[in-house]
């Protein structure tokens, strides 16, 4: 395993960022009697480019919303998050000082109808609310990317619509 605080059990299966002998990392998901990878190329290519050290600071976490239920992947620059319910990954990102960093969280719990989270900067506990449109102050930046349209020729739009469910 390169990150072991990176395996995570949830209530089906279990996380971890790891490989074996002479392999870069990828993430992977314990399915029925053996690993499953989970991580897309992008991905990898983010974990193969820290070093072994780097790796082992690597954490994870796991924790449930409103029917979705999130893994929660933080390496030194970055946080990767998978959506067990849609198998989807997402990148968070915290702005410190209007500069992108990896999520500020290190750590989630429920209590008291409230998501709690401890913040990895100054040790504070806040909640977290999906309708919160700032993190300590700083605004939250969303950027999405889609994939490409037709055959990867150029082309201009006159009009584009953005349908999305937040």
């Amino acid at each position: 395993c390169f990150a072991p605080f990176t395996l995570v059990k949830t209530n089906q299966t279990f996380f971890m960022i790891g490989g074996g002998a002479e392999e870069d990392p990828a993430i992977w998901q314990f399915e029925g009697t053996a690993f499953k990878k989970i991580s897309t190329l992008a991905i990898d290519q983010v974990l193969a480019s820290y070093s072994d050290d780097e790796l082992e600071t690597a954490f994870s976490f796991y924790h449930g919303y409103k029917g979705h239920y999130f893994v929660y992947f933080t390496l030194p620059d970055y946080t990767f998050i998978y959506d067990l319910s849609n198998n989807y990954w997402l990148e968070r990102k915290s702005t410190i000082n209007n500069q992108q960093v990896r999520f500020r969280v290190n750590s989630m719990t429920t209590a008291y109808g409230l998501l709690w989270v401890g913040d990895s900067l100054d040790g504070r506990i806040g909640t977290l609310e999906a309708q919160e449109l700032g993190e300590y102050g700083e605004d939250i930046i969303s950027q999405w990317s889609t994939m490409p349209f037709g055959n990867y020729q150029g082309f201009s739009a006159p009009r584009l619509e953005l349908t999305a469910e937040t």
